[in-house]
């Protein structure tokens, strides 16, 4: 049953193709020999169902020669293929480009009005006005400020509507259609995630202060350093792991709000803290280990005050 459909859907559209040619003999028209070459190639490809193929050479024929004959057998192609917005574009296109006393008026018209029934309308009605400086974008194509709020000619299928603000704000809604579909889309754009700041119990870790250094004692200033650097080192190295924990966290909500098909709005903002907390704690980590391993190596080599002692009491006695 299904290929007897397909065949009598396929003979259809030849037929169709057939009347509505018809024009280019009916007024004499005389195209250049490669716009007919072309369109020959297309109504050869259309017969053996190769639609794309038949579509390419109509669109190459209509750019050499604008006849109404090879626009129409151009909307065929594309409406056999699923393009529908641009054979409804081409339909109405051709209906205005036809002489009123072209027979081939009613057909077009007849043929304009079940396409607009089966292309989807698309509306997209952000949460809130947006600014000036937000752009959108429908299939990696950006929309211009007058499609905001308007009805929108779609292919059915799936599509993706971004939005990205001048200030890092995005949004991503991945969305499907079907033939005759409306589709009203809600857009609303989400700042990024910043850095949290470390929690209140490691502060003290920046403020602690150094073991009492008797003043002037050989190698003082030395191990004050040292102890210093040793303490940021710490706190940078616990910042590191707060900010590894939230990665953590930050991967379990992405597995929640994500699937095959995309991901909602707190997926995506999951997605994105957990790359600035992976930063974070990559940095924090690594640059508390190396000035650890630095404010041990400058409290190693500080000379010791024993030693020092005893080297002016040697002094002394000689």
């Amino acid at each position: 049953m299904f290929s007897m459909n397909a065949s009598r859907s396929h003979l259809a559209a030849v037929a169709i193709a057939i009347l509505l040619s018809r024009g280019r003999l009916a007024r004499c028209e005389e195209p250049s020999s490669g716009a007919e070459q072309m369109f020959q190639r297309g109504r050869a490809a259309l017969a053996d169902e190769d639609y794309e193929g038949a579509r390419s050479y109509f669109e190459q024929s209509f750019k050499i020669d604008p006849a109404l004959g090879t626009l129409l057998n151009l909307a065929v192609c594309e409406e056999k293929v699923g393009k529908l917005r641009a054979a409804l574009t081409h339909l109405q296109e051709a209906i205005n480009k036809a002489e009123p006393e072209d027979r081939r008026r009613s057909l077009i018209a007849q043929r304009l009005v079940r396409l607009e029934a089966r292309v989807p309308r698309l509306t997209i009605r952000p949460s809130r006005p947006l600014d000036p400086g937000v752009i959108l974008s429908l299939d990696a194509k950006p929309l211009d400020p007058a499609d905001i709020g308007t009805t929108l000619r779609i292919d059915p299928g799936t599509h993706v509507l971004d939005c990205a603000g001048p200030h890092g704000e995005r949004c991503t809604i991945v969305f499907t259609v079907q033939e005759g579909q409306d589709s009203v889309q809600v857009p609303t754009l989400s700042v990024p995630a910043t850095p949290q700041p470390a929690p209140g119990p490691l502060a003290p870790l920046f403020a602690a202060a150094p073991p009492p250094i008797t003043k002037g004692a050989p190698g003082a200033e030395q191990r004050s350093l040292a102890y210093a650097a040793g303490g940021f080192g710490l706190a940078s190295i616990a910042v590191g792991l707060i900010a590894g924990v939230s990665v953590l966290h930050q991967k379990e909500l992405v597995a929640v709000h994500c699937d095959e098909r995309g991901c909602d709005e707190e997926g995506v903002a999951a997605a994105q803290k957990g790359k600035t907390f992976a930063i974070v704690s990559t940095m924090a980590t690594g640059i508390g280990v190396v000035v650890m391993g630095a404010s041990v190596y400058v409290l190693l080599s500080a000379p010791s005050s024993k030693d020092s002692a005893t080297g002016l009491s040697l002094a002394g006695s000689f």
